[in-house]
């Protein structure tokens, strides 16, 4: 099978398939999934630090965009 075919057959695998080409793809690198996707705990902690920030502050950032149009003047 060419590499054609495989990245067109990519496009007509189901999501629970392509997962599984995901995973297999990782095993092939030799790279694994520890954590099943699920965050640790200073992650968690940082996600909950930022979160509160932007509760305790929703106007201190940017929109979309604004931020888009600064990164295409680049």
């Amino acid at each position: 099978m060419s590499m054609r075919e495989v990245l067109a057959t990519l496009e007509t695998l189901k999501p629970t398939e392509r997962q599984a080409v995901r995973l297999r793809l990782a095993e092939l690198d030799d790279e694994t999934w520890c954590d099943d996707g699920e965050l640790s705990s200073p992650e968690r902690m940082l996600l909950d630090q930022r979160l509160g920030a932007v509760e305790a502050n929703p106007h201190a950032g940017s929109l979309w965009p604004a931020v888009e149009a600064r990164l295409l003047r680049r």
